[in-house]
């Protein structure tokens, strides 16, 4: 990309200013390897089409979140359906 510069260390810059997007996911615990794996891909790719920044400055921090911590209308997600 024209104008981008990055560094070993994912480093890059646009001239002066740091440009590095950050996207935060809460999802339930429990998902296998390859869908966490495929989701932060597709974030990122996203991310790098829709900003215009070089893959190696997208940030993706994937937070899984045990049932019990997890509420919908006041009932956890650790709960059985239907109580």
């Amino acid at each position: 990309m024209s104008g981008w510069r990055c560094s070993g260390s994912a480093r890059c810059r646009s001239g002066s200013a740091a440009r590095v997007p950050i996207v935060t996911i809460s999802i339930l615990e429990g998902r296998a390897p390859e869908r966490k794996q495929a989701l932060l891909r597709e974030v990122t790719d996203a991310v790098t089409r829709a900003l215009a920044v070089p893959p190696a400055t997208v940030r993706v921090l994937l937070h899984e979140v045990p049932p019990a911590h997890w509420a919908v209308g006041g009932v956890s997600k650790a709960e059985p359906e239907g109580t």
